[in-house]
């Protein structure tokens, strides 16, 4: 578990429909939000008494903005099983957003939505 902004977020949870997932963070890369799932927690202590908190994460695919609006954000899946991700990236905790994200899935659709409970997206459309 890690504190994020006063935010709690747990490692490797598994994103199940109709549960919350404590596990889904959010931040900016490349000019737009993204969207992915933490599967470990680090923390590196060197000897001056200092410490560096990294998250292993896996990236969702690009979110897009069905309605031009930051707050509708939709995460096409193209059948991509989310909680087997196998591309993993290491980002340090201050570059992460304080803010929680519900996830609806619709499986009819083979896509995600994202509900953050705080801010509101960085949408970059070119």
């Amino acid at each position: 578990m890690v504190l994020i902004g006063g935010a709690r977020f747990n490692a490797n949870e598994k994103l199940i429909l109709k549960r919350r997932c404590g596990s889904v963070v959010t931040m900016v890369r490349d000019r737009r939000s993204v969207y992915g799932l933490i599967k470990r927690i680090y923390r590196v202590v060197c000897t001056c008494h200092r410490y560096v908190d990294l998250l292993l994460v896996s990236w969702f695919p690009v979110p897009h903005y069905p309605d031009n609006d930051p707050l509708t954000i939709r995460i096409g899946l193209n059948g991509l099983d989310v909680n087997n991700i196998t591309e993993l990236d290491m980002v340090p905790v201050y570059d992460i957003q304080p803010s929680r994200v519900g996830v609806e899935i619709d499986v009819d659709n083979d896509c995600m939505f994202m509900l953050r409970m705080d801010g509101i997206d960085t949408m970059s459309l070119t």
